[in-house]
């Protein structure tokens, strides 16, 4: 969510700088990503890697 993304945002810009090979990937589960955090990722710095798993199908309960 955009929300987490401002609170990691200057500490990945920061690694990045550093000379840190970031990637960040985010996923499906119970559909709380937002298209806007994703975004956010992405303009953090061109040199993070930002991926989104999809789960294939969607099954009920934690441990499935």
């Amino acid at each position: 969510m955009q929300s987490g993304v401002r609170l990691l945002a200057l500490h990945l810009k920061d690694a990045i700088e550093r000379g840190a090979e970031v990637k960040v990937l985010a996923g499906d589960y119970l559909f709380v990503t937002q298209p806007e955090g994703l975004q956010a990722l992405r303009d953090i710095d061109p040199r993070l890697e930002a991926r989104l798993w999809e789960r294939k199908e969607q099954k009920q309960g934690p441990l499935q």
